[in-house]
C-alpha cells in the first residue's frame, strides 16, 4: 500500500510538471504568432500593445518599432515550429501562478523578399509582483547577415539582473 501511495504522488508531481510545461509553451506560441502577424502587417500600434508598461512610458518605442519595422521586409512565408527556451519561469503561491515568464525563440522566418529571420522576445504574461513588467521588455531580430534590430531593453525592466557581456 505504501509504495503504491509514493507511485501515486510521484505520478501526480510529473503530470504537474508536464501541465505547466504545456501552459507556457502554449502562451508562447500565442504571442509567437500574434507578434509574427503584427510584424508581417506593419501594425505598428499592435506591437507597442504588446510590451510592458515600463518599456512603453520610454518615450523610444514608437521609433524602435519603426525602425524594426523597415528592418523586417516582406509577408511571411515560413518558418520553423518555436523552439523551447530554458528561460521560462513559472512560480505558485498556493496553487495560483503568481509568475509566468516566457523566452520564445523562432528560427527561419521567410519572406517573400528572401530574406530570413530569427527572432525572440523575453515577455511576462503575468507578474503580481510588478504588473508593470506584464508584456514583452525586449524583442530582437536577426537577418542571415547577423544585422540585429532591439527594441525595448530586458535590463531596464529588470535592473536586478546582471547584464552579461557576450
Amino acid at each position: 500500500m505504501k509504495k503504491f501511495i509514493i507511485f501515486f504522488f510521484v505520478l501526480l508531481f510529473i503530470l504537474l510538471i508536464v501541465s505547466c510545461d504545456d501552459n507556457s509553451n502554449d502562451v508562447s506560441k500565442e504571442k509567437s504568432n500574434e507578434l509574427l502577424s503584427y510584424l508581417e502587417n506593419n501594425n505598428a500600434e499592435g506591437i507597442k500593445s504588446m510590451f510592458c508598461e515600463i518599456i512603453r512610458s520610454t518615450g523610444q518605442l514608437d521609433e524602435q518599432i519603426e525602425v524594426a519595422l523597415e528592418f523586417f521586409e516582406g509577408e511571411i512565408i515560413s518558418y520553423d515550429d518555436l523552439i523551447r527556451t530554458t528561460n521560462r519561469s513559472q512560480s505558485r503561491e498556493r496553487g495560483i501562478i503568481t509568475l509566468l515568464s516566457i523566452r520564445p525563440y523562432i528560427k527561419n522566418v521567410e519572406t517573400t523578399t528572401d530574406k530570413v529571420y530569427e527572432i525572440w522576445f523575453n515577455a511576462d504574461i503575468i507578474n503580481v509582483d510588478n504588473e508593470s513588467r506584464v508584456g514583452i521588455s525586449e524583442l530582437r531580430i536577426k537577418d542571415a547577415n547577423n544585422n540585429e534590430c532591439v527594441i525595448g531593453d530586458f535590463y531596464l525592466v529588470y535592473p536586478e539582473r546582471k547584464r552579461y557581456a557576450y
